[in-house]
């Protein structure tokens, strides 16, 4: 027999990890519309406040006692205490799992190489001035660059540089046009081929004019190539559309490019699946032939594995925002993603043919400040599967807080 109390503090978090499972694969995830909100607060009654409340209410009736001193003695209190440890058993369950894979993280052995360097930033924005300053991360910016070897990549591509940009969230309320600033002379700096933009622009439509023309200051050599995120479908995705059309960037939503060199072909092609309602037609968007190489734009990291089974050999998504704001050792708590903590943020390898590169993002929502989650810009330099490329065990390195990056060369 335990403490009833103790029997309550272990209910009480078996239900609220019924609540963030529940969350973060079904609810976050809803398209954005007036029933969003009250189903949002209607699965937190029901899955935490009424079951807590009827603890709470009937505390000294034999069978709720019974139950959380885990002592059943009738009917009831062995049905009560059947739901609390099944709850409780799960939970337990995918915490082991989940710190297991934070004690031993999978290192895929297609990322040859990764350098993180952490640019000065000129204007700073602290919006949790109370925590301290490293938990603290809103404009903590992170430049990683990885080289990564990707399957079926022709060696014509080889050294291909794509600098990929998610979640900026153009927001010049929140006093951080200044710090957008700055990371776009960062990126430019680096002269990727490509800037390959996955989404979230913007999170409200008065702000779509300047987050299209900041998005445009994005240089790559051979251009910049752009899907529309959940937070641009939830605001007027038309609007941006053709917002991007008055500037350089190509908006591949449910559409491609195809890149020749050699004789040998890269497909670069966009979905904005879920949001814009369509079924992509993955034959059509991924078509290639056997010495060609496929490369997704995809917002949502969900995407993937269904890419992969139709030829993608890397996708490039953002969304998840790396949790944002996570716990100390713990990590992210709340991930919008059907996957749940799968694709947080990394290199992912979600086939023998297909990587994944997820990206914290530039930007934030919702709360509007990042804990313990910096944000990030990653730069890929793209190795095909030849005798010249780098083979060996992922390096890390850090380079120099002051200096900042060099530039990473183009694709000639």
């Amino acid at each position: 027999m335990i403490p009833q109390e103790l029997g309550f503090a272990f209910a009480l978090l078996a239900l609220l990890h019924l609540y963030l499972q529940g969350l973060n694969r079904h609810y976050l995830v809803m398209d954005d519309g007036p029933l969003k909100t009250p189903l949002n607060i209607g699965w937190f009654i029901a899955s935490v406040l009424l079951p807590a409340l009827g603890f709470a209410a009937f505390w000294s009736a034999p069978p709720v006692r019974d139950a959380l001193t885990f002592a059943p003695r009738g009917l009831v209190s062995s049905i009560l205490l059947g739901g609390v440890a099944g709850l409780g058993g799960l939970m337990l369950w995918r915490a082991a799992l989940w710190l297991w894979d934070r004690a031993h993280p999978r290192r895929t052995p297609h990322l040859l190489a990764e350098e993180v360097s952490y640019p000065r930033i000129e204007n700073p924005v602290r919006k949790l001035p109370c925590l301290p300053r490293s938990w603290e991360t809103t404009t903590s910016l992170e430049i990683i660059r990885r080289e990564l070897e990707v399957p079926g990549l022709p060696p014509e591509f080889d050294g291909l540089v794509i600098a990929h940009i998610g979640d900026i969230h153009y927001d010049p309320p929140s006093g951080l046009v200044d710090y957008y600033e700055e990371v776009c002379d960062y990126v430019n700096d680096l002269r990727p081929d490509l800037v390959a933009h996955t989404g979230d622009f913007v999170s409200a439509a008065r702000h779509i004019a300047r987050a299209a023309n900041h998005a445009a200051r994005y240089r790559g050599r051979l251009g910049s190539y752009a899907v529309l995120g959940n937070h641009d479908y939830w605001t007027r995705p038309g609007r941006l559309v053709k917002a991007l059309g008055r500037t350089p960037i190509v908006y591949l939503g449910n559409s491609r490019r195809v890149f020749t060199r050699g004789g040998r072909r890269l497909v670069l092609a966009g979905t904005d699946a879920p949001w814009d309602h369509q079924a992509p037609d993955w034959p059509r968007l991924l078509a290639k032939g056997p010495a060609d190489a496929a490369v997704l734009l995809s917002h949502t990291p969900d995407n993937a594995p269904e890419a992969a089974r139709h030829g993608a050999n890397l996708v490039l998504s953002g969304h998840n925002h790396g949790g944002q704001v996570c716990l100390p050792l713990l990590g992210p708590v709340v991930v919008p993603s059907r996957t749940g903590h799968s694709y947080v943020s990394g290199v992912y390898r979600v086939s023998d043919t297909c990587l994944l590169n997820v990206t914290r993002g530039v930007g934030v929502t919702n709360v509007h400040f990042r804990v313990l989650c910096p944000p990030e810009v990653t730069v890929l330099r793209l190795r095909a599967v030849t005798a010249e490329a780098m083979v060996g065990a992922t390096a890390l390195r850090r380079l120099p807080n002051a200096a900042p990056v060099s530039a990473a060369g183009g694709f000639a």
